[in-house]
């Protein structure tokens, strides 16, 4: 079981609380030499033996992490003990990353409600956080979101998004879903230390843009909304994965890797040009015509093996072997996935006007999460 906050192991009794009084925050580089890469505001924490902070007298219960100093939720201790997933989000700059979360938390709740017959809960401030960074934009204002703000420039955005739910068979699920800036993973080799906690997540999904790919660009260019350039998703990929195996002193990456394309809707707009891609996206039988995640209340071994084909051959199609040649050089475990947050292009910053079509959002996760 980990902290929410640095991903470190949290200790099998409370051993320090946190300050529930005035004290002053404690900054990300007041914690830089102890907490091992976290770039969050927390409160002082001080030992359980106390009770009340040393500073402001103020009583706590409220437990926090030795490390970092994160508050660790009751929901941690609660008896039988619950799977505590920690799951990185990561990705380019401009993938689309921050309108996957945010449509992923709906379309989870909705899974849980249908399929696994429990609730979505969100614990902490974390349904504040989410409507005031996702929701309110996405389906109240229905615009396009912003590019995340680098860790550095903005404390907050590394705050973790935290649910729970039971699974049909009882099983308690605590899903933690932290967001990492493209901008600092683009500079991954200057911002180590700011994210190390990447090297203790339990999975991370790396979406891949593939209007970033110049194949695909060109052949959909003055039919898609292409919008502005961001990083290099591949660079991305490979610096992670190494980053990921040199921190743990292997050869390959042993956290599972969620490659997941983003934005496939657009690749639907093939089917209509003279593009050598186009019977790609004709073949009634493909994975890539049809969404069985919401359908299934668990993960579909044998059509998730069918999309891995797939998307492995549509990627060697257009830019040869050398995202398949990262993965297998330096990553144990990592599968293919193809989603849509919105089903539909955008028109300029606006959501499109017919609304939004998810399409297979919820397939990493419950890989991830092996329901």
């Amino acid at each position: 079981m980990k902290c929410p906050n640095c991903f470190r192991s949290v200790p099998s009794a409370v051993r320090m609380l946190s300050c529930v009084g005035n004290c002053m925050k404690e900054t990300p580089g007041d914690l830089t030499a102890v907490n091992g890469g976290i770039d969050m505001e927390v409160r002082p924490a001080f030992d359980v033996g106390r009770g009340s902070c040393p500073h402001c007298r103020v009583p706590s219960s409220v437990e926090a992490c030795p490390t970092c100093h994160g508050i660790i939720p009751s929901e941690w201790r609660e008896q039988p003990l619950p799977i505590v997933t920690c799951v990185a989000m990561a990705g380019a700059r401009t993938t689309g990353k921050s309108l996957y979360i945010g449509v992923l938390k709906q379309q989870l709740e909705l899974f849980v409600e249908e399929r696994q017959r429990s609730v979505l809960n969100s614990l902490g401030g974390t349904e504040q956080r989410y409507q005031e960074r996702y929701g309110d934009a996405i389906y109240q204002q229905r615009k396009i979101l912003p590019a995340t703000i680098e860790a550095a420039r903005d404390p907050a955005s590394g705050q973790p998004l935290i649910f729970e739910f039971r699974t049909l068979d009882g099983q308690h699920h605590i899903l933690v879903l932290r967001d990492v800036a493209g901008e600092d993973l683009e500079d991954l080799k200057n911002r180590k230390e700011r994210l190390n906690f990447l090297t203790r997540a339990d999975a991370i999904v790396l979406l891949l843009d593939p209007l970033k790919i110049s194949e695909i660009a060109r052949v959909l260019q003055g039919r898609v909304q292409v919008g502005e350039l961001g990083g290099d998703g591949v660079e991305v990929l490979r610096n992670l994965v190494d980053f990921l195996a040199e921190s743990q002193r292997r050869r390959k990456a042993t956290i599972p890797i969620a490659v997941t394309l983003s934005k496939v809707d657009t690749l639907q707009a093939v089917r209509e040009s003279n593009s050598p891609l186009r019977p790609l996206m004709l073949r009634p039988g493909s994975p890539l015509q049809r969404d069985p995640s919401m359908r299934n209340a668990k993960f579909d071994a044998i059509d998730s093996d069918l999309l891995q084909l797939e998307i492995d051959s549509l990627l060697q199609h257009l830019i040869g072997p050398r995202i398949g040649n990262i993965l297998r050089e330096s990553a144990e475990t990592y599968r293919y996935f193809a989603v849509s947050t919105l089903g539909a292009d955008p028109e300029g910053t606006a959501i499109n006007a017919a609304g939004i079509a998810p399409y297979r959002v919820l397939d990493p996760l419950k890989w991830i999460l092996r329901l």
